[in-house]
């Protein structure tokens, strides 16, 4: 950004990763990388923070809902049961309903997807395929 001819912030190569990497750290360890990369861009001091590697008491995944079929995504049911699974953190419709859809075919492409954290490896992947589970997608 410029502005009175005085550049502020800059995106360079610095950014977070995508498929929710940010968050699942943050709920298996309690940090916040958006916070702190955010703190970073407008100049703050971020190393203190990042003196040691972070430790994980928990354990956290993401599982997506994907299709190969084609049409429109009429609705999505099963949404509030998957948010109530034990352990599941969010739940997050990636195509919205009336849109057009092609079938999966890379990461902007899949139609939902849940977050979950638990205490063992175990226990996450199978609160998040139980709640991804309960998702359904009607496409015409």
């Amino acid at each position: 950004m410029v502005k009175d001819e005085k550049i502020s912030v800059i995106e360079t190569h610095a950014r977070l990763g995508g498929d929710y990497i940010p968050e699942l750290i943050n709920m298996a360890s309690g940090l916040d990388l958006m916070g702190l990369w955010a703190q970073q861009i407008i100049g703050g001091n971020v190393s203190s923070v990042l003196v040691k590697p972070p430790e994980f008491p928990r354990y956290a995944a993401v599982w997506y809902l994907t299709d190969s079929r084609s049409g429109t995504v009429k609705q999505y049911t099963g949404v509030d049961e998957a948010r109530r699974v034990p352990g599941i953190m969010d739940v997050h419709i990636e195509i919205p309903e009336q849109s057009s859809f092609k079938g999966t075919t890379d990461s902007f492409s899949r139609l939902a997807s849940c977050l979950s954290v638990a205490d063992t490896p175990e226990e996450t992947i199978a609160a998040v395929k139980s709640a991804i589970n309960l998702l359904q997608c009607e496409i015409s």
